[in-house]
């Protein structure tokens, strides 16, 4: 079993601090946990720190206080090895600088398992195959990754993640260069992880994907005050306006069969 937890020190609310992000803060003694097959949500504004908390739990950054407890052990304990065998991290974009075509580039996703010098297998291949194919960009599978559009890159950064096989994935707005279509294929295949057992935190900036995926939510105010809840009891009105100091509108839309998040027309 993956299990993640975050916490804050004794007698302390602050959870998270570290350069870029003065701290994430929760109430005394709290702490916030993901298991398998949970599905978490991180809403907030710009700058708020989502990005920030997801480099602190992969070890990326080191929090100034608090802890990030993964298995049962301390992040910053653990070797990157250690870590990249249970959890793999998608951020926004990606940058290569050399012209790797997209199924090596894919196979990457493969090396926390490979000893040093070695080559991935038939099998690690056979992964990197499925995993293309099931993001629909098999046929991208012998061009270059730096040719590939924003959206088409942020397709195969997803499958390269999921050729990882980790147990917890951190996807950090896996939709935000995706055309319409695409998100939703995204947001259903995240929803399908979740229900074959990974653990999942998400951030976006769009506050219908939680209602529509039906997850946990962590709302990260403007003064870096994290909230984890049910969809019902955090994606409320007053809290969201709060958040994005815009009128927002939730209601349920009976063609859609479901709660909507919306804004007021301008």
């Amino acid at each position: 079993m993956t299990r993640c937890l975050v916490r804050g020190p004794r007698g302390s609310g602050r959870v998270a601090s570290v350069a870029t992000r003065p701290f994430f803060e929760f109430p005394k003694r709290r702490c916030c946990r993901i298991g398998n097959g949970e599905l978490i949500t991180l809403l907030g504004p710009n700058g708020s720190g989502k990005s920030t908390l997801l480099n602190c739990i992969m070890n990326l950054l080191e929090p100034q206080a608090g802890s990030i407890v993964l298995d049962g052990l301390p992040v910053g304990r653990m070797g990157h090895r250690d870590i990249a065998q249970r959890v793999v991290y998608v951020p926004q974009s990606t940058n290569v600088s050399f012209a790797y075509t997209v199924r090596d580039y894919v196979a990457m996703g493969r090396a926390p398992f490979l000893k040093m010098y070695s080559s991935p297998s038939p099998e690690d291949y056979a992964k990197v195959d499925r995993a293309l194919d099931r993001l629909g960009v098999s046929d991208l599978a012998a061009r270059s990754y730096n040719e590939l559009s924003g959206g088409q890159r942020q397709l195969v950064d997803v499958a390269r993640a999921l050729a990882q096989d980790p147990r917890l994935i951190l996807f950090d707005e896996p939709t935000s260069a995706l055309d319409y279509g695409n998100q939703i294929k995204v947001l259903r295949m995240v929803k399908e992880l979740s229900c074959e057992g990974y653990a999942i935190v998400m951030t976006t900036h769009n506050p219908d994907h939680p209602i529509l995926l039906d997850s946990s939510v962590c709302l990260l105010d403007r003064d870096g005050c994290l909230t984890k809840g049910i969809v019902d009891e955090i994606m409320q009105e007053d809290r969201l306006e709060a958040v994005y100091q815009s009128e927002m509108v939730i209601r349920y839309v009976e063609d859609a069969r479901r709660r909507v998040c919306m804004t007021a027309r301008f």
